[in-house]
């Protein structure tokens, strides 16, 4: 991984959302924050917990918002 590509999960619209920042190398803070609103859902709560070392799949854990049931996705996208 070249480490200039940042998810975590963080309390937007009262839930927990996916968000992405970038760097354009590894000596300059991470910007160009931004919410990942193909994986976020209205209530739910989303975890990114892995990608893949050419940046093209993120495993994440979504949680019902009743908190009752969790399950795994991955998330592609073309290299």
């Amino acid at each position: 991984m070249d480490e200039r590509t940042i998810y975590w999960s963080r309390i937007a619209s009262g839930a927990y959302d996916i968000f992405v920042a970038t760097r354009m190398s590894t000596s300059e803070p991470f910007s160009n924050v931004r919410p990942v609103g193909e994986l976020n859902t209205n209530g739910g709560l989303e975890f990114p917990s892995w990608l893949s070392p050419d940046g093209c799949r993120l495993y994440y854990a979504f949680v019902q918002p009743d908190g009752n049931e969790s399950d795994i996705f991955v998330a592609s996208k073309p290299k």
